[in-house]
């Protein structure tokens, strides 16, 4: 568990990086102002958090919810990066905000989650313990 949950959230960090810090270079390199964006990416981060946080409290769990917000945020990704209009560029920030950066707080909930459920147990690849 110890090595899945390294390279989670190693892989959690360089995406993390991509959309808080190259996110504004790539606005400059293409003209455009970065503060509406970032806003957008912003407020949809923080309202995809309690977004996020809620469904996974519902039937689908934690490793669901985590799975579909980072799905969605992978497939807003070109709306996010390859749009050329300024209002798409807008609606992918807010998009990538909602899925990716609004369901990367389940991240430390999921990564202590593994560790708490699985510790000490032989678990399968469908995630229950052995028989």
């Amino acid at each position: 568990m110890t090595i899945q949950t390294s390279l989670l959230m190693g892989a959690f960090m360089i995406a993390y990086q991509s959309i808080t810090f190259w996110y504004p270079k790539f606005l400059a390199t293409i003209h455009r102002a970065p503060l509406p964006f970032l806003l957008a990416l912003d407020v949809g981060g923080i309202v995809g958090a309690a977004m996020w946080g809620r469904v996974s409290e519902t039937r689908i769990g934690r490793r669901g919810a985590f799975t579909l917000a980072m799905g969605a945020g992978v497939a807003a990704t070109p709306l996010h990066l390859f749009a050329t209009n300024g209002i798409l560029l807008w609606i992918g920030a807010l998009s990538i905000g909602l899925f990716a950066a609004g369901g990367a707080g389940l991240l430390m909930i999921l990564c202590v989650w593994l560790g708490l459920e699985t510790r000490g147990r032989d678990i399968s690849a469908s995630g229950q313990p052995s028989q």
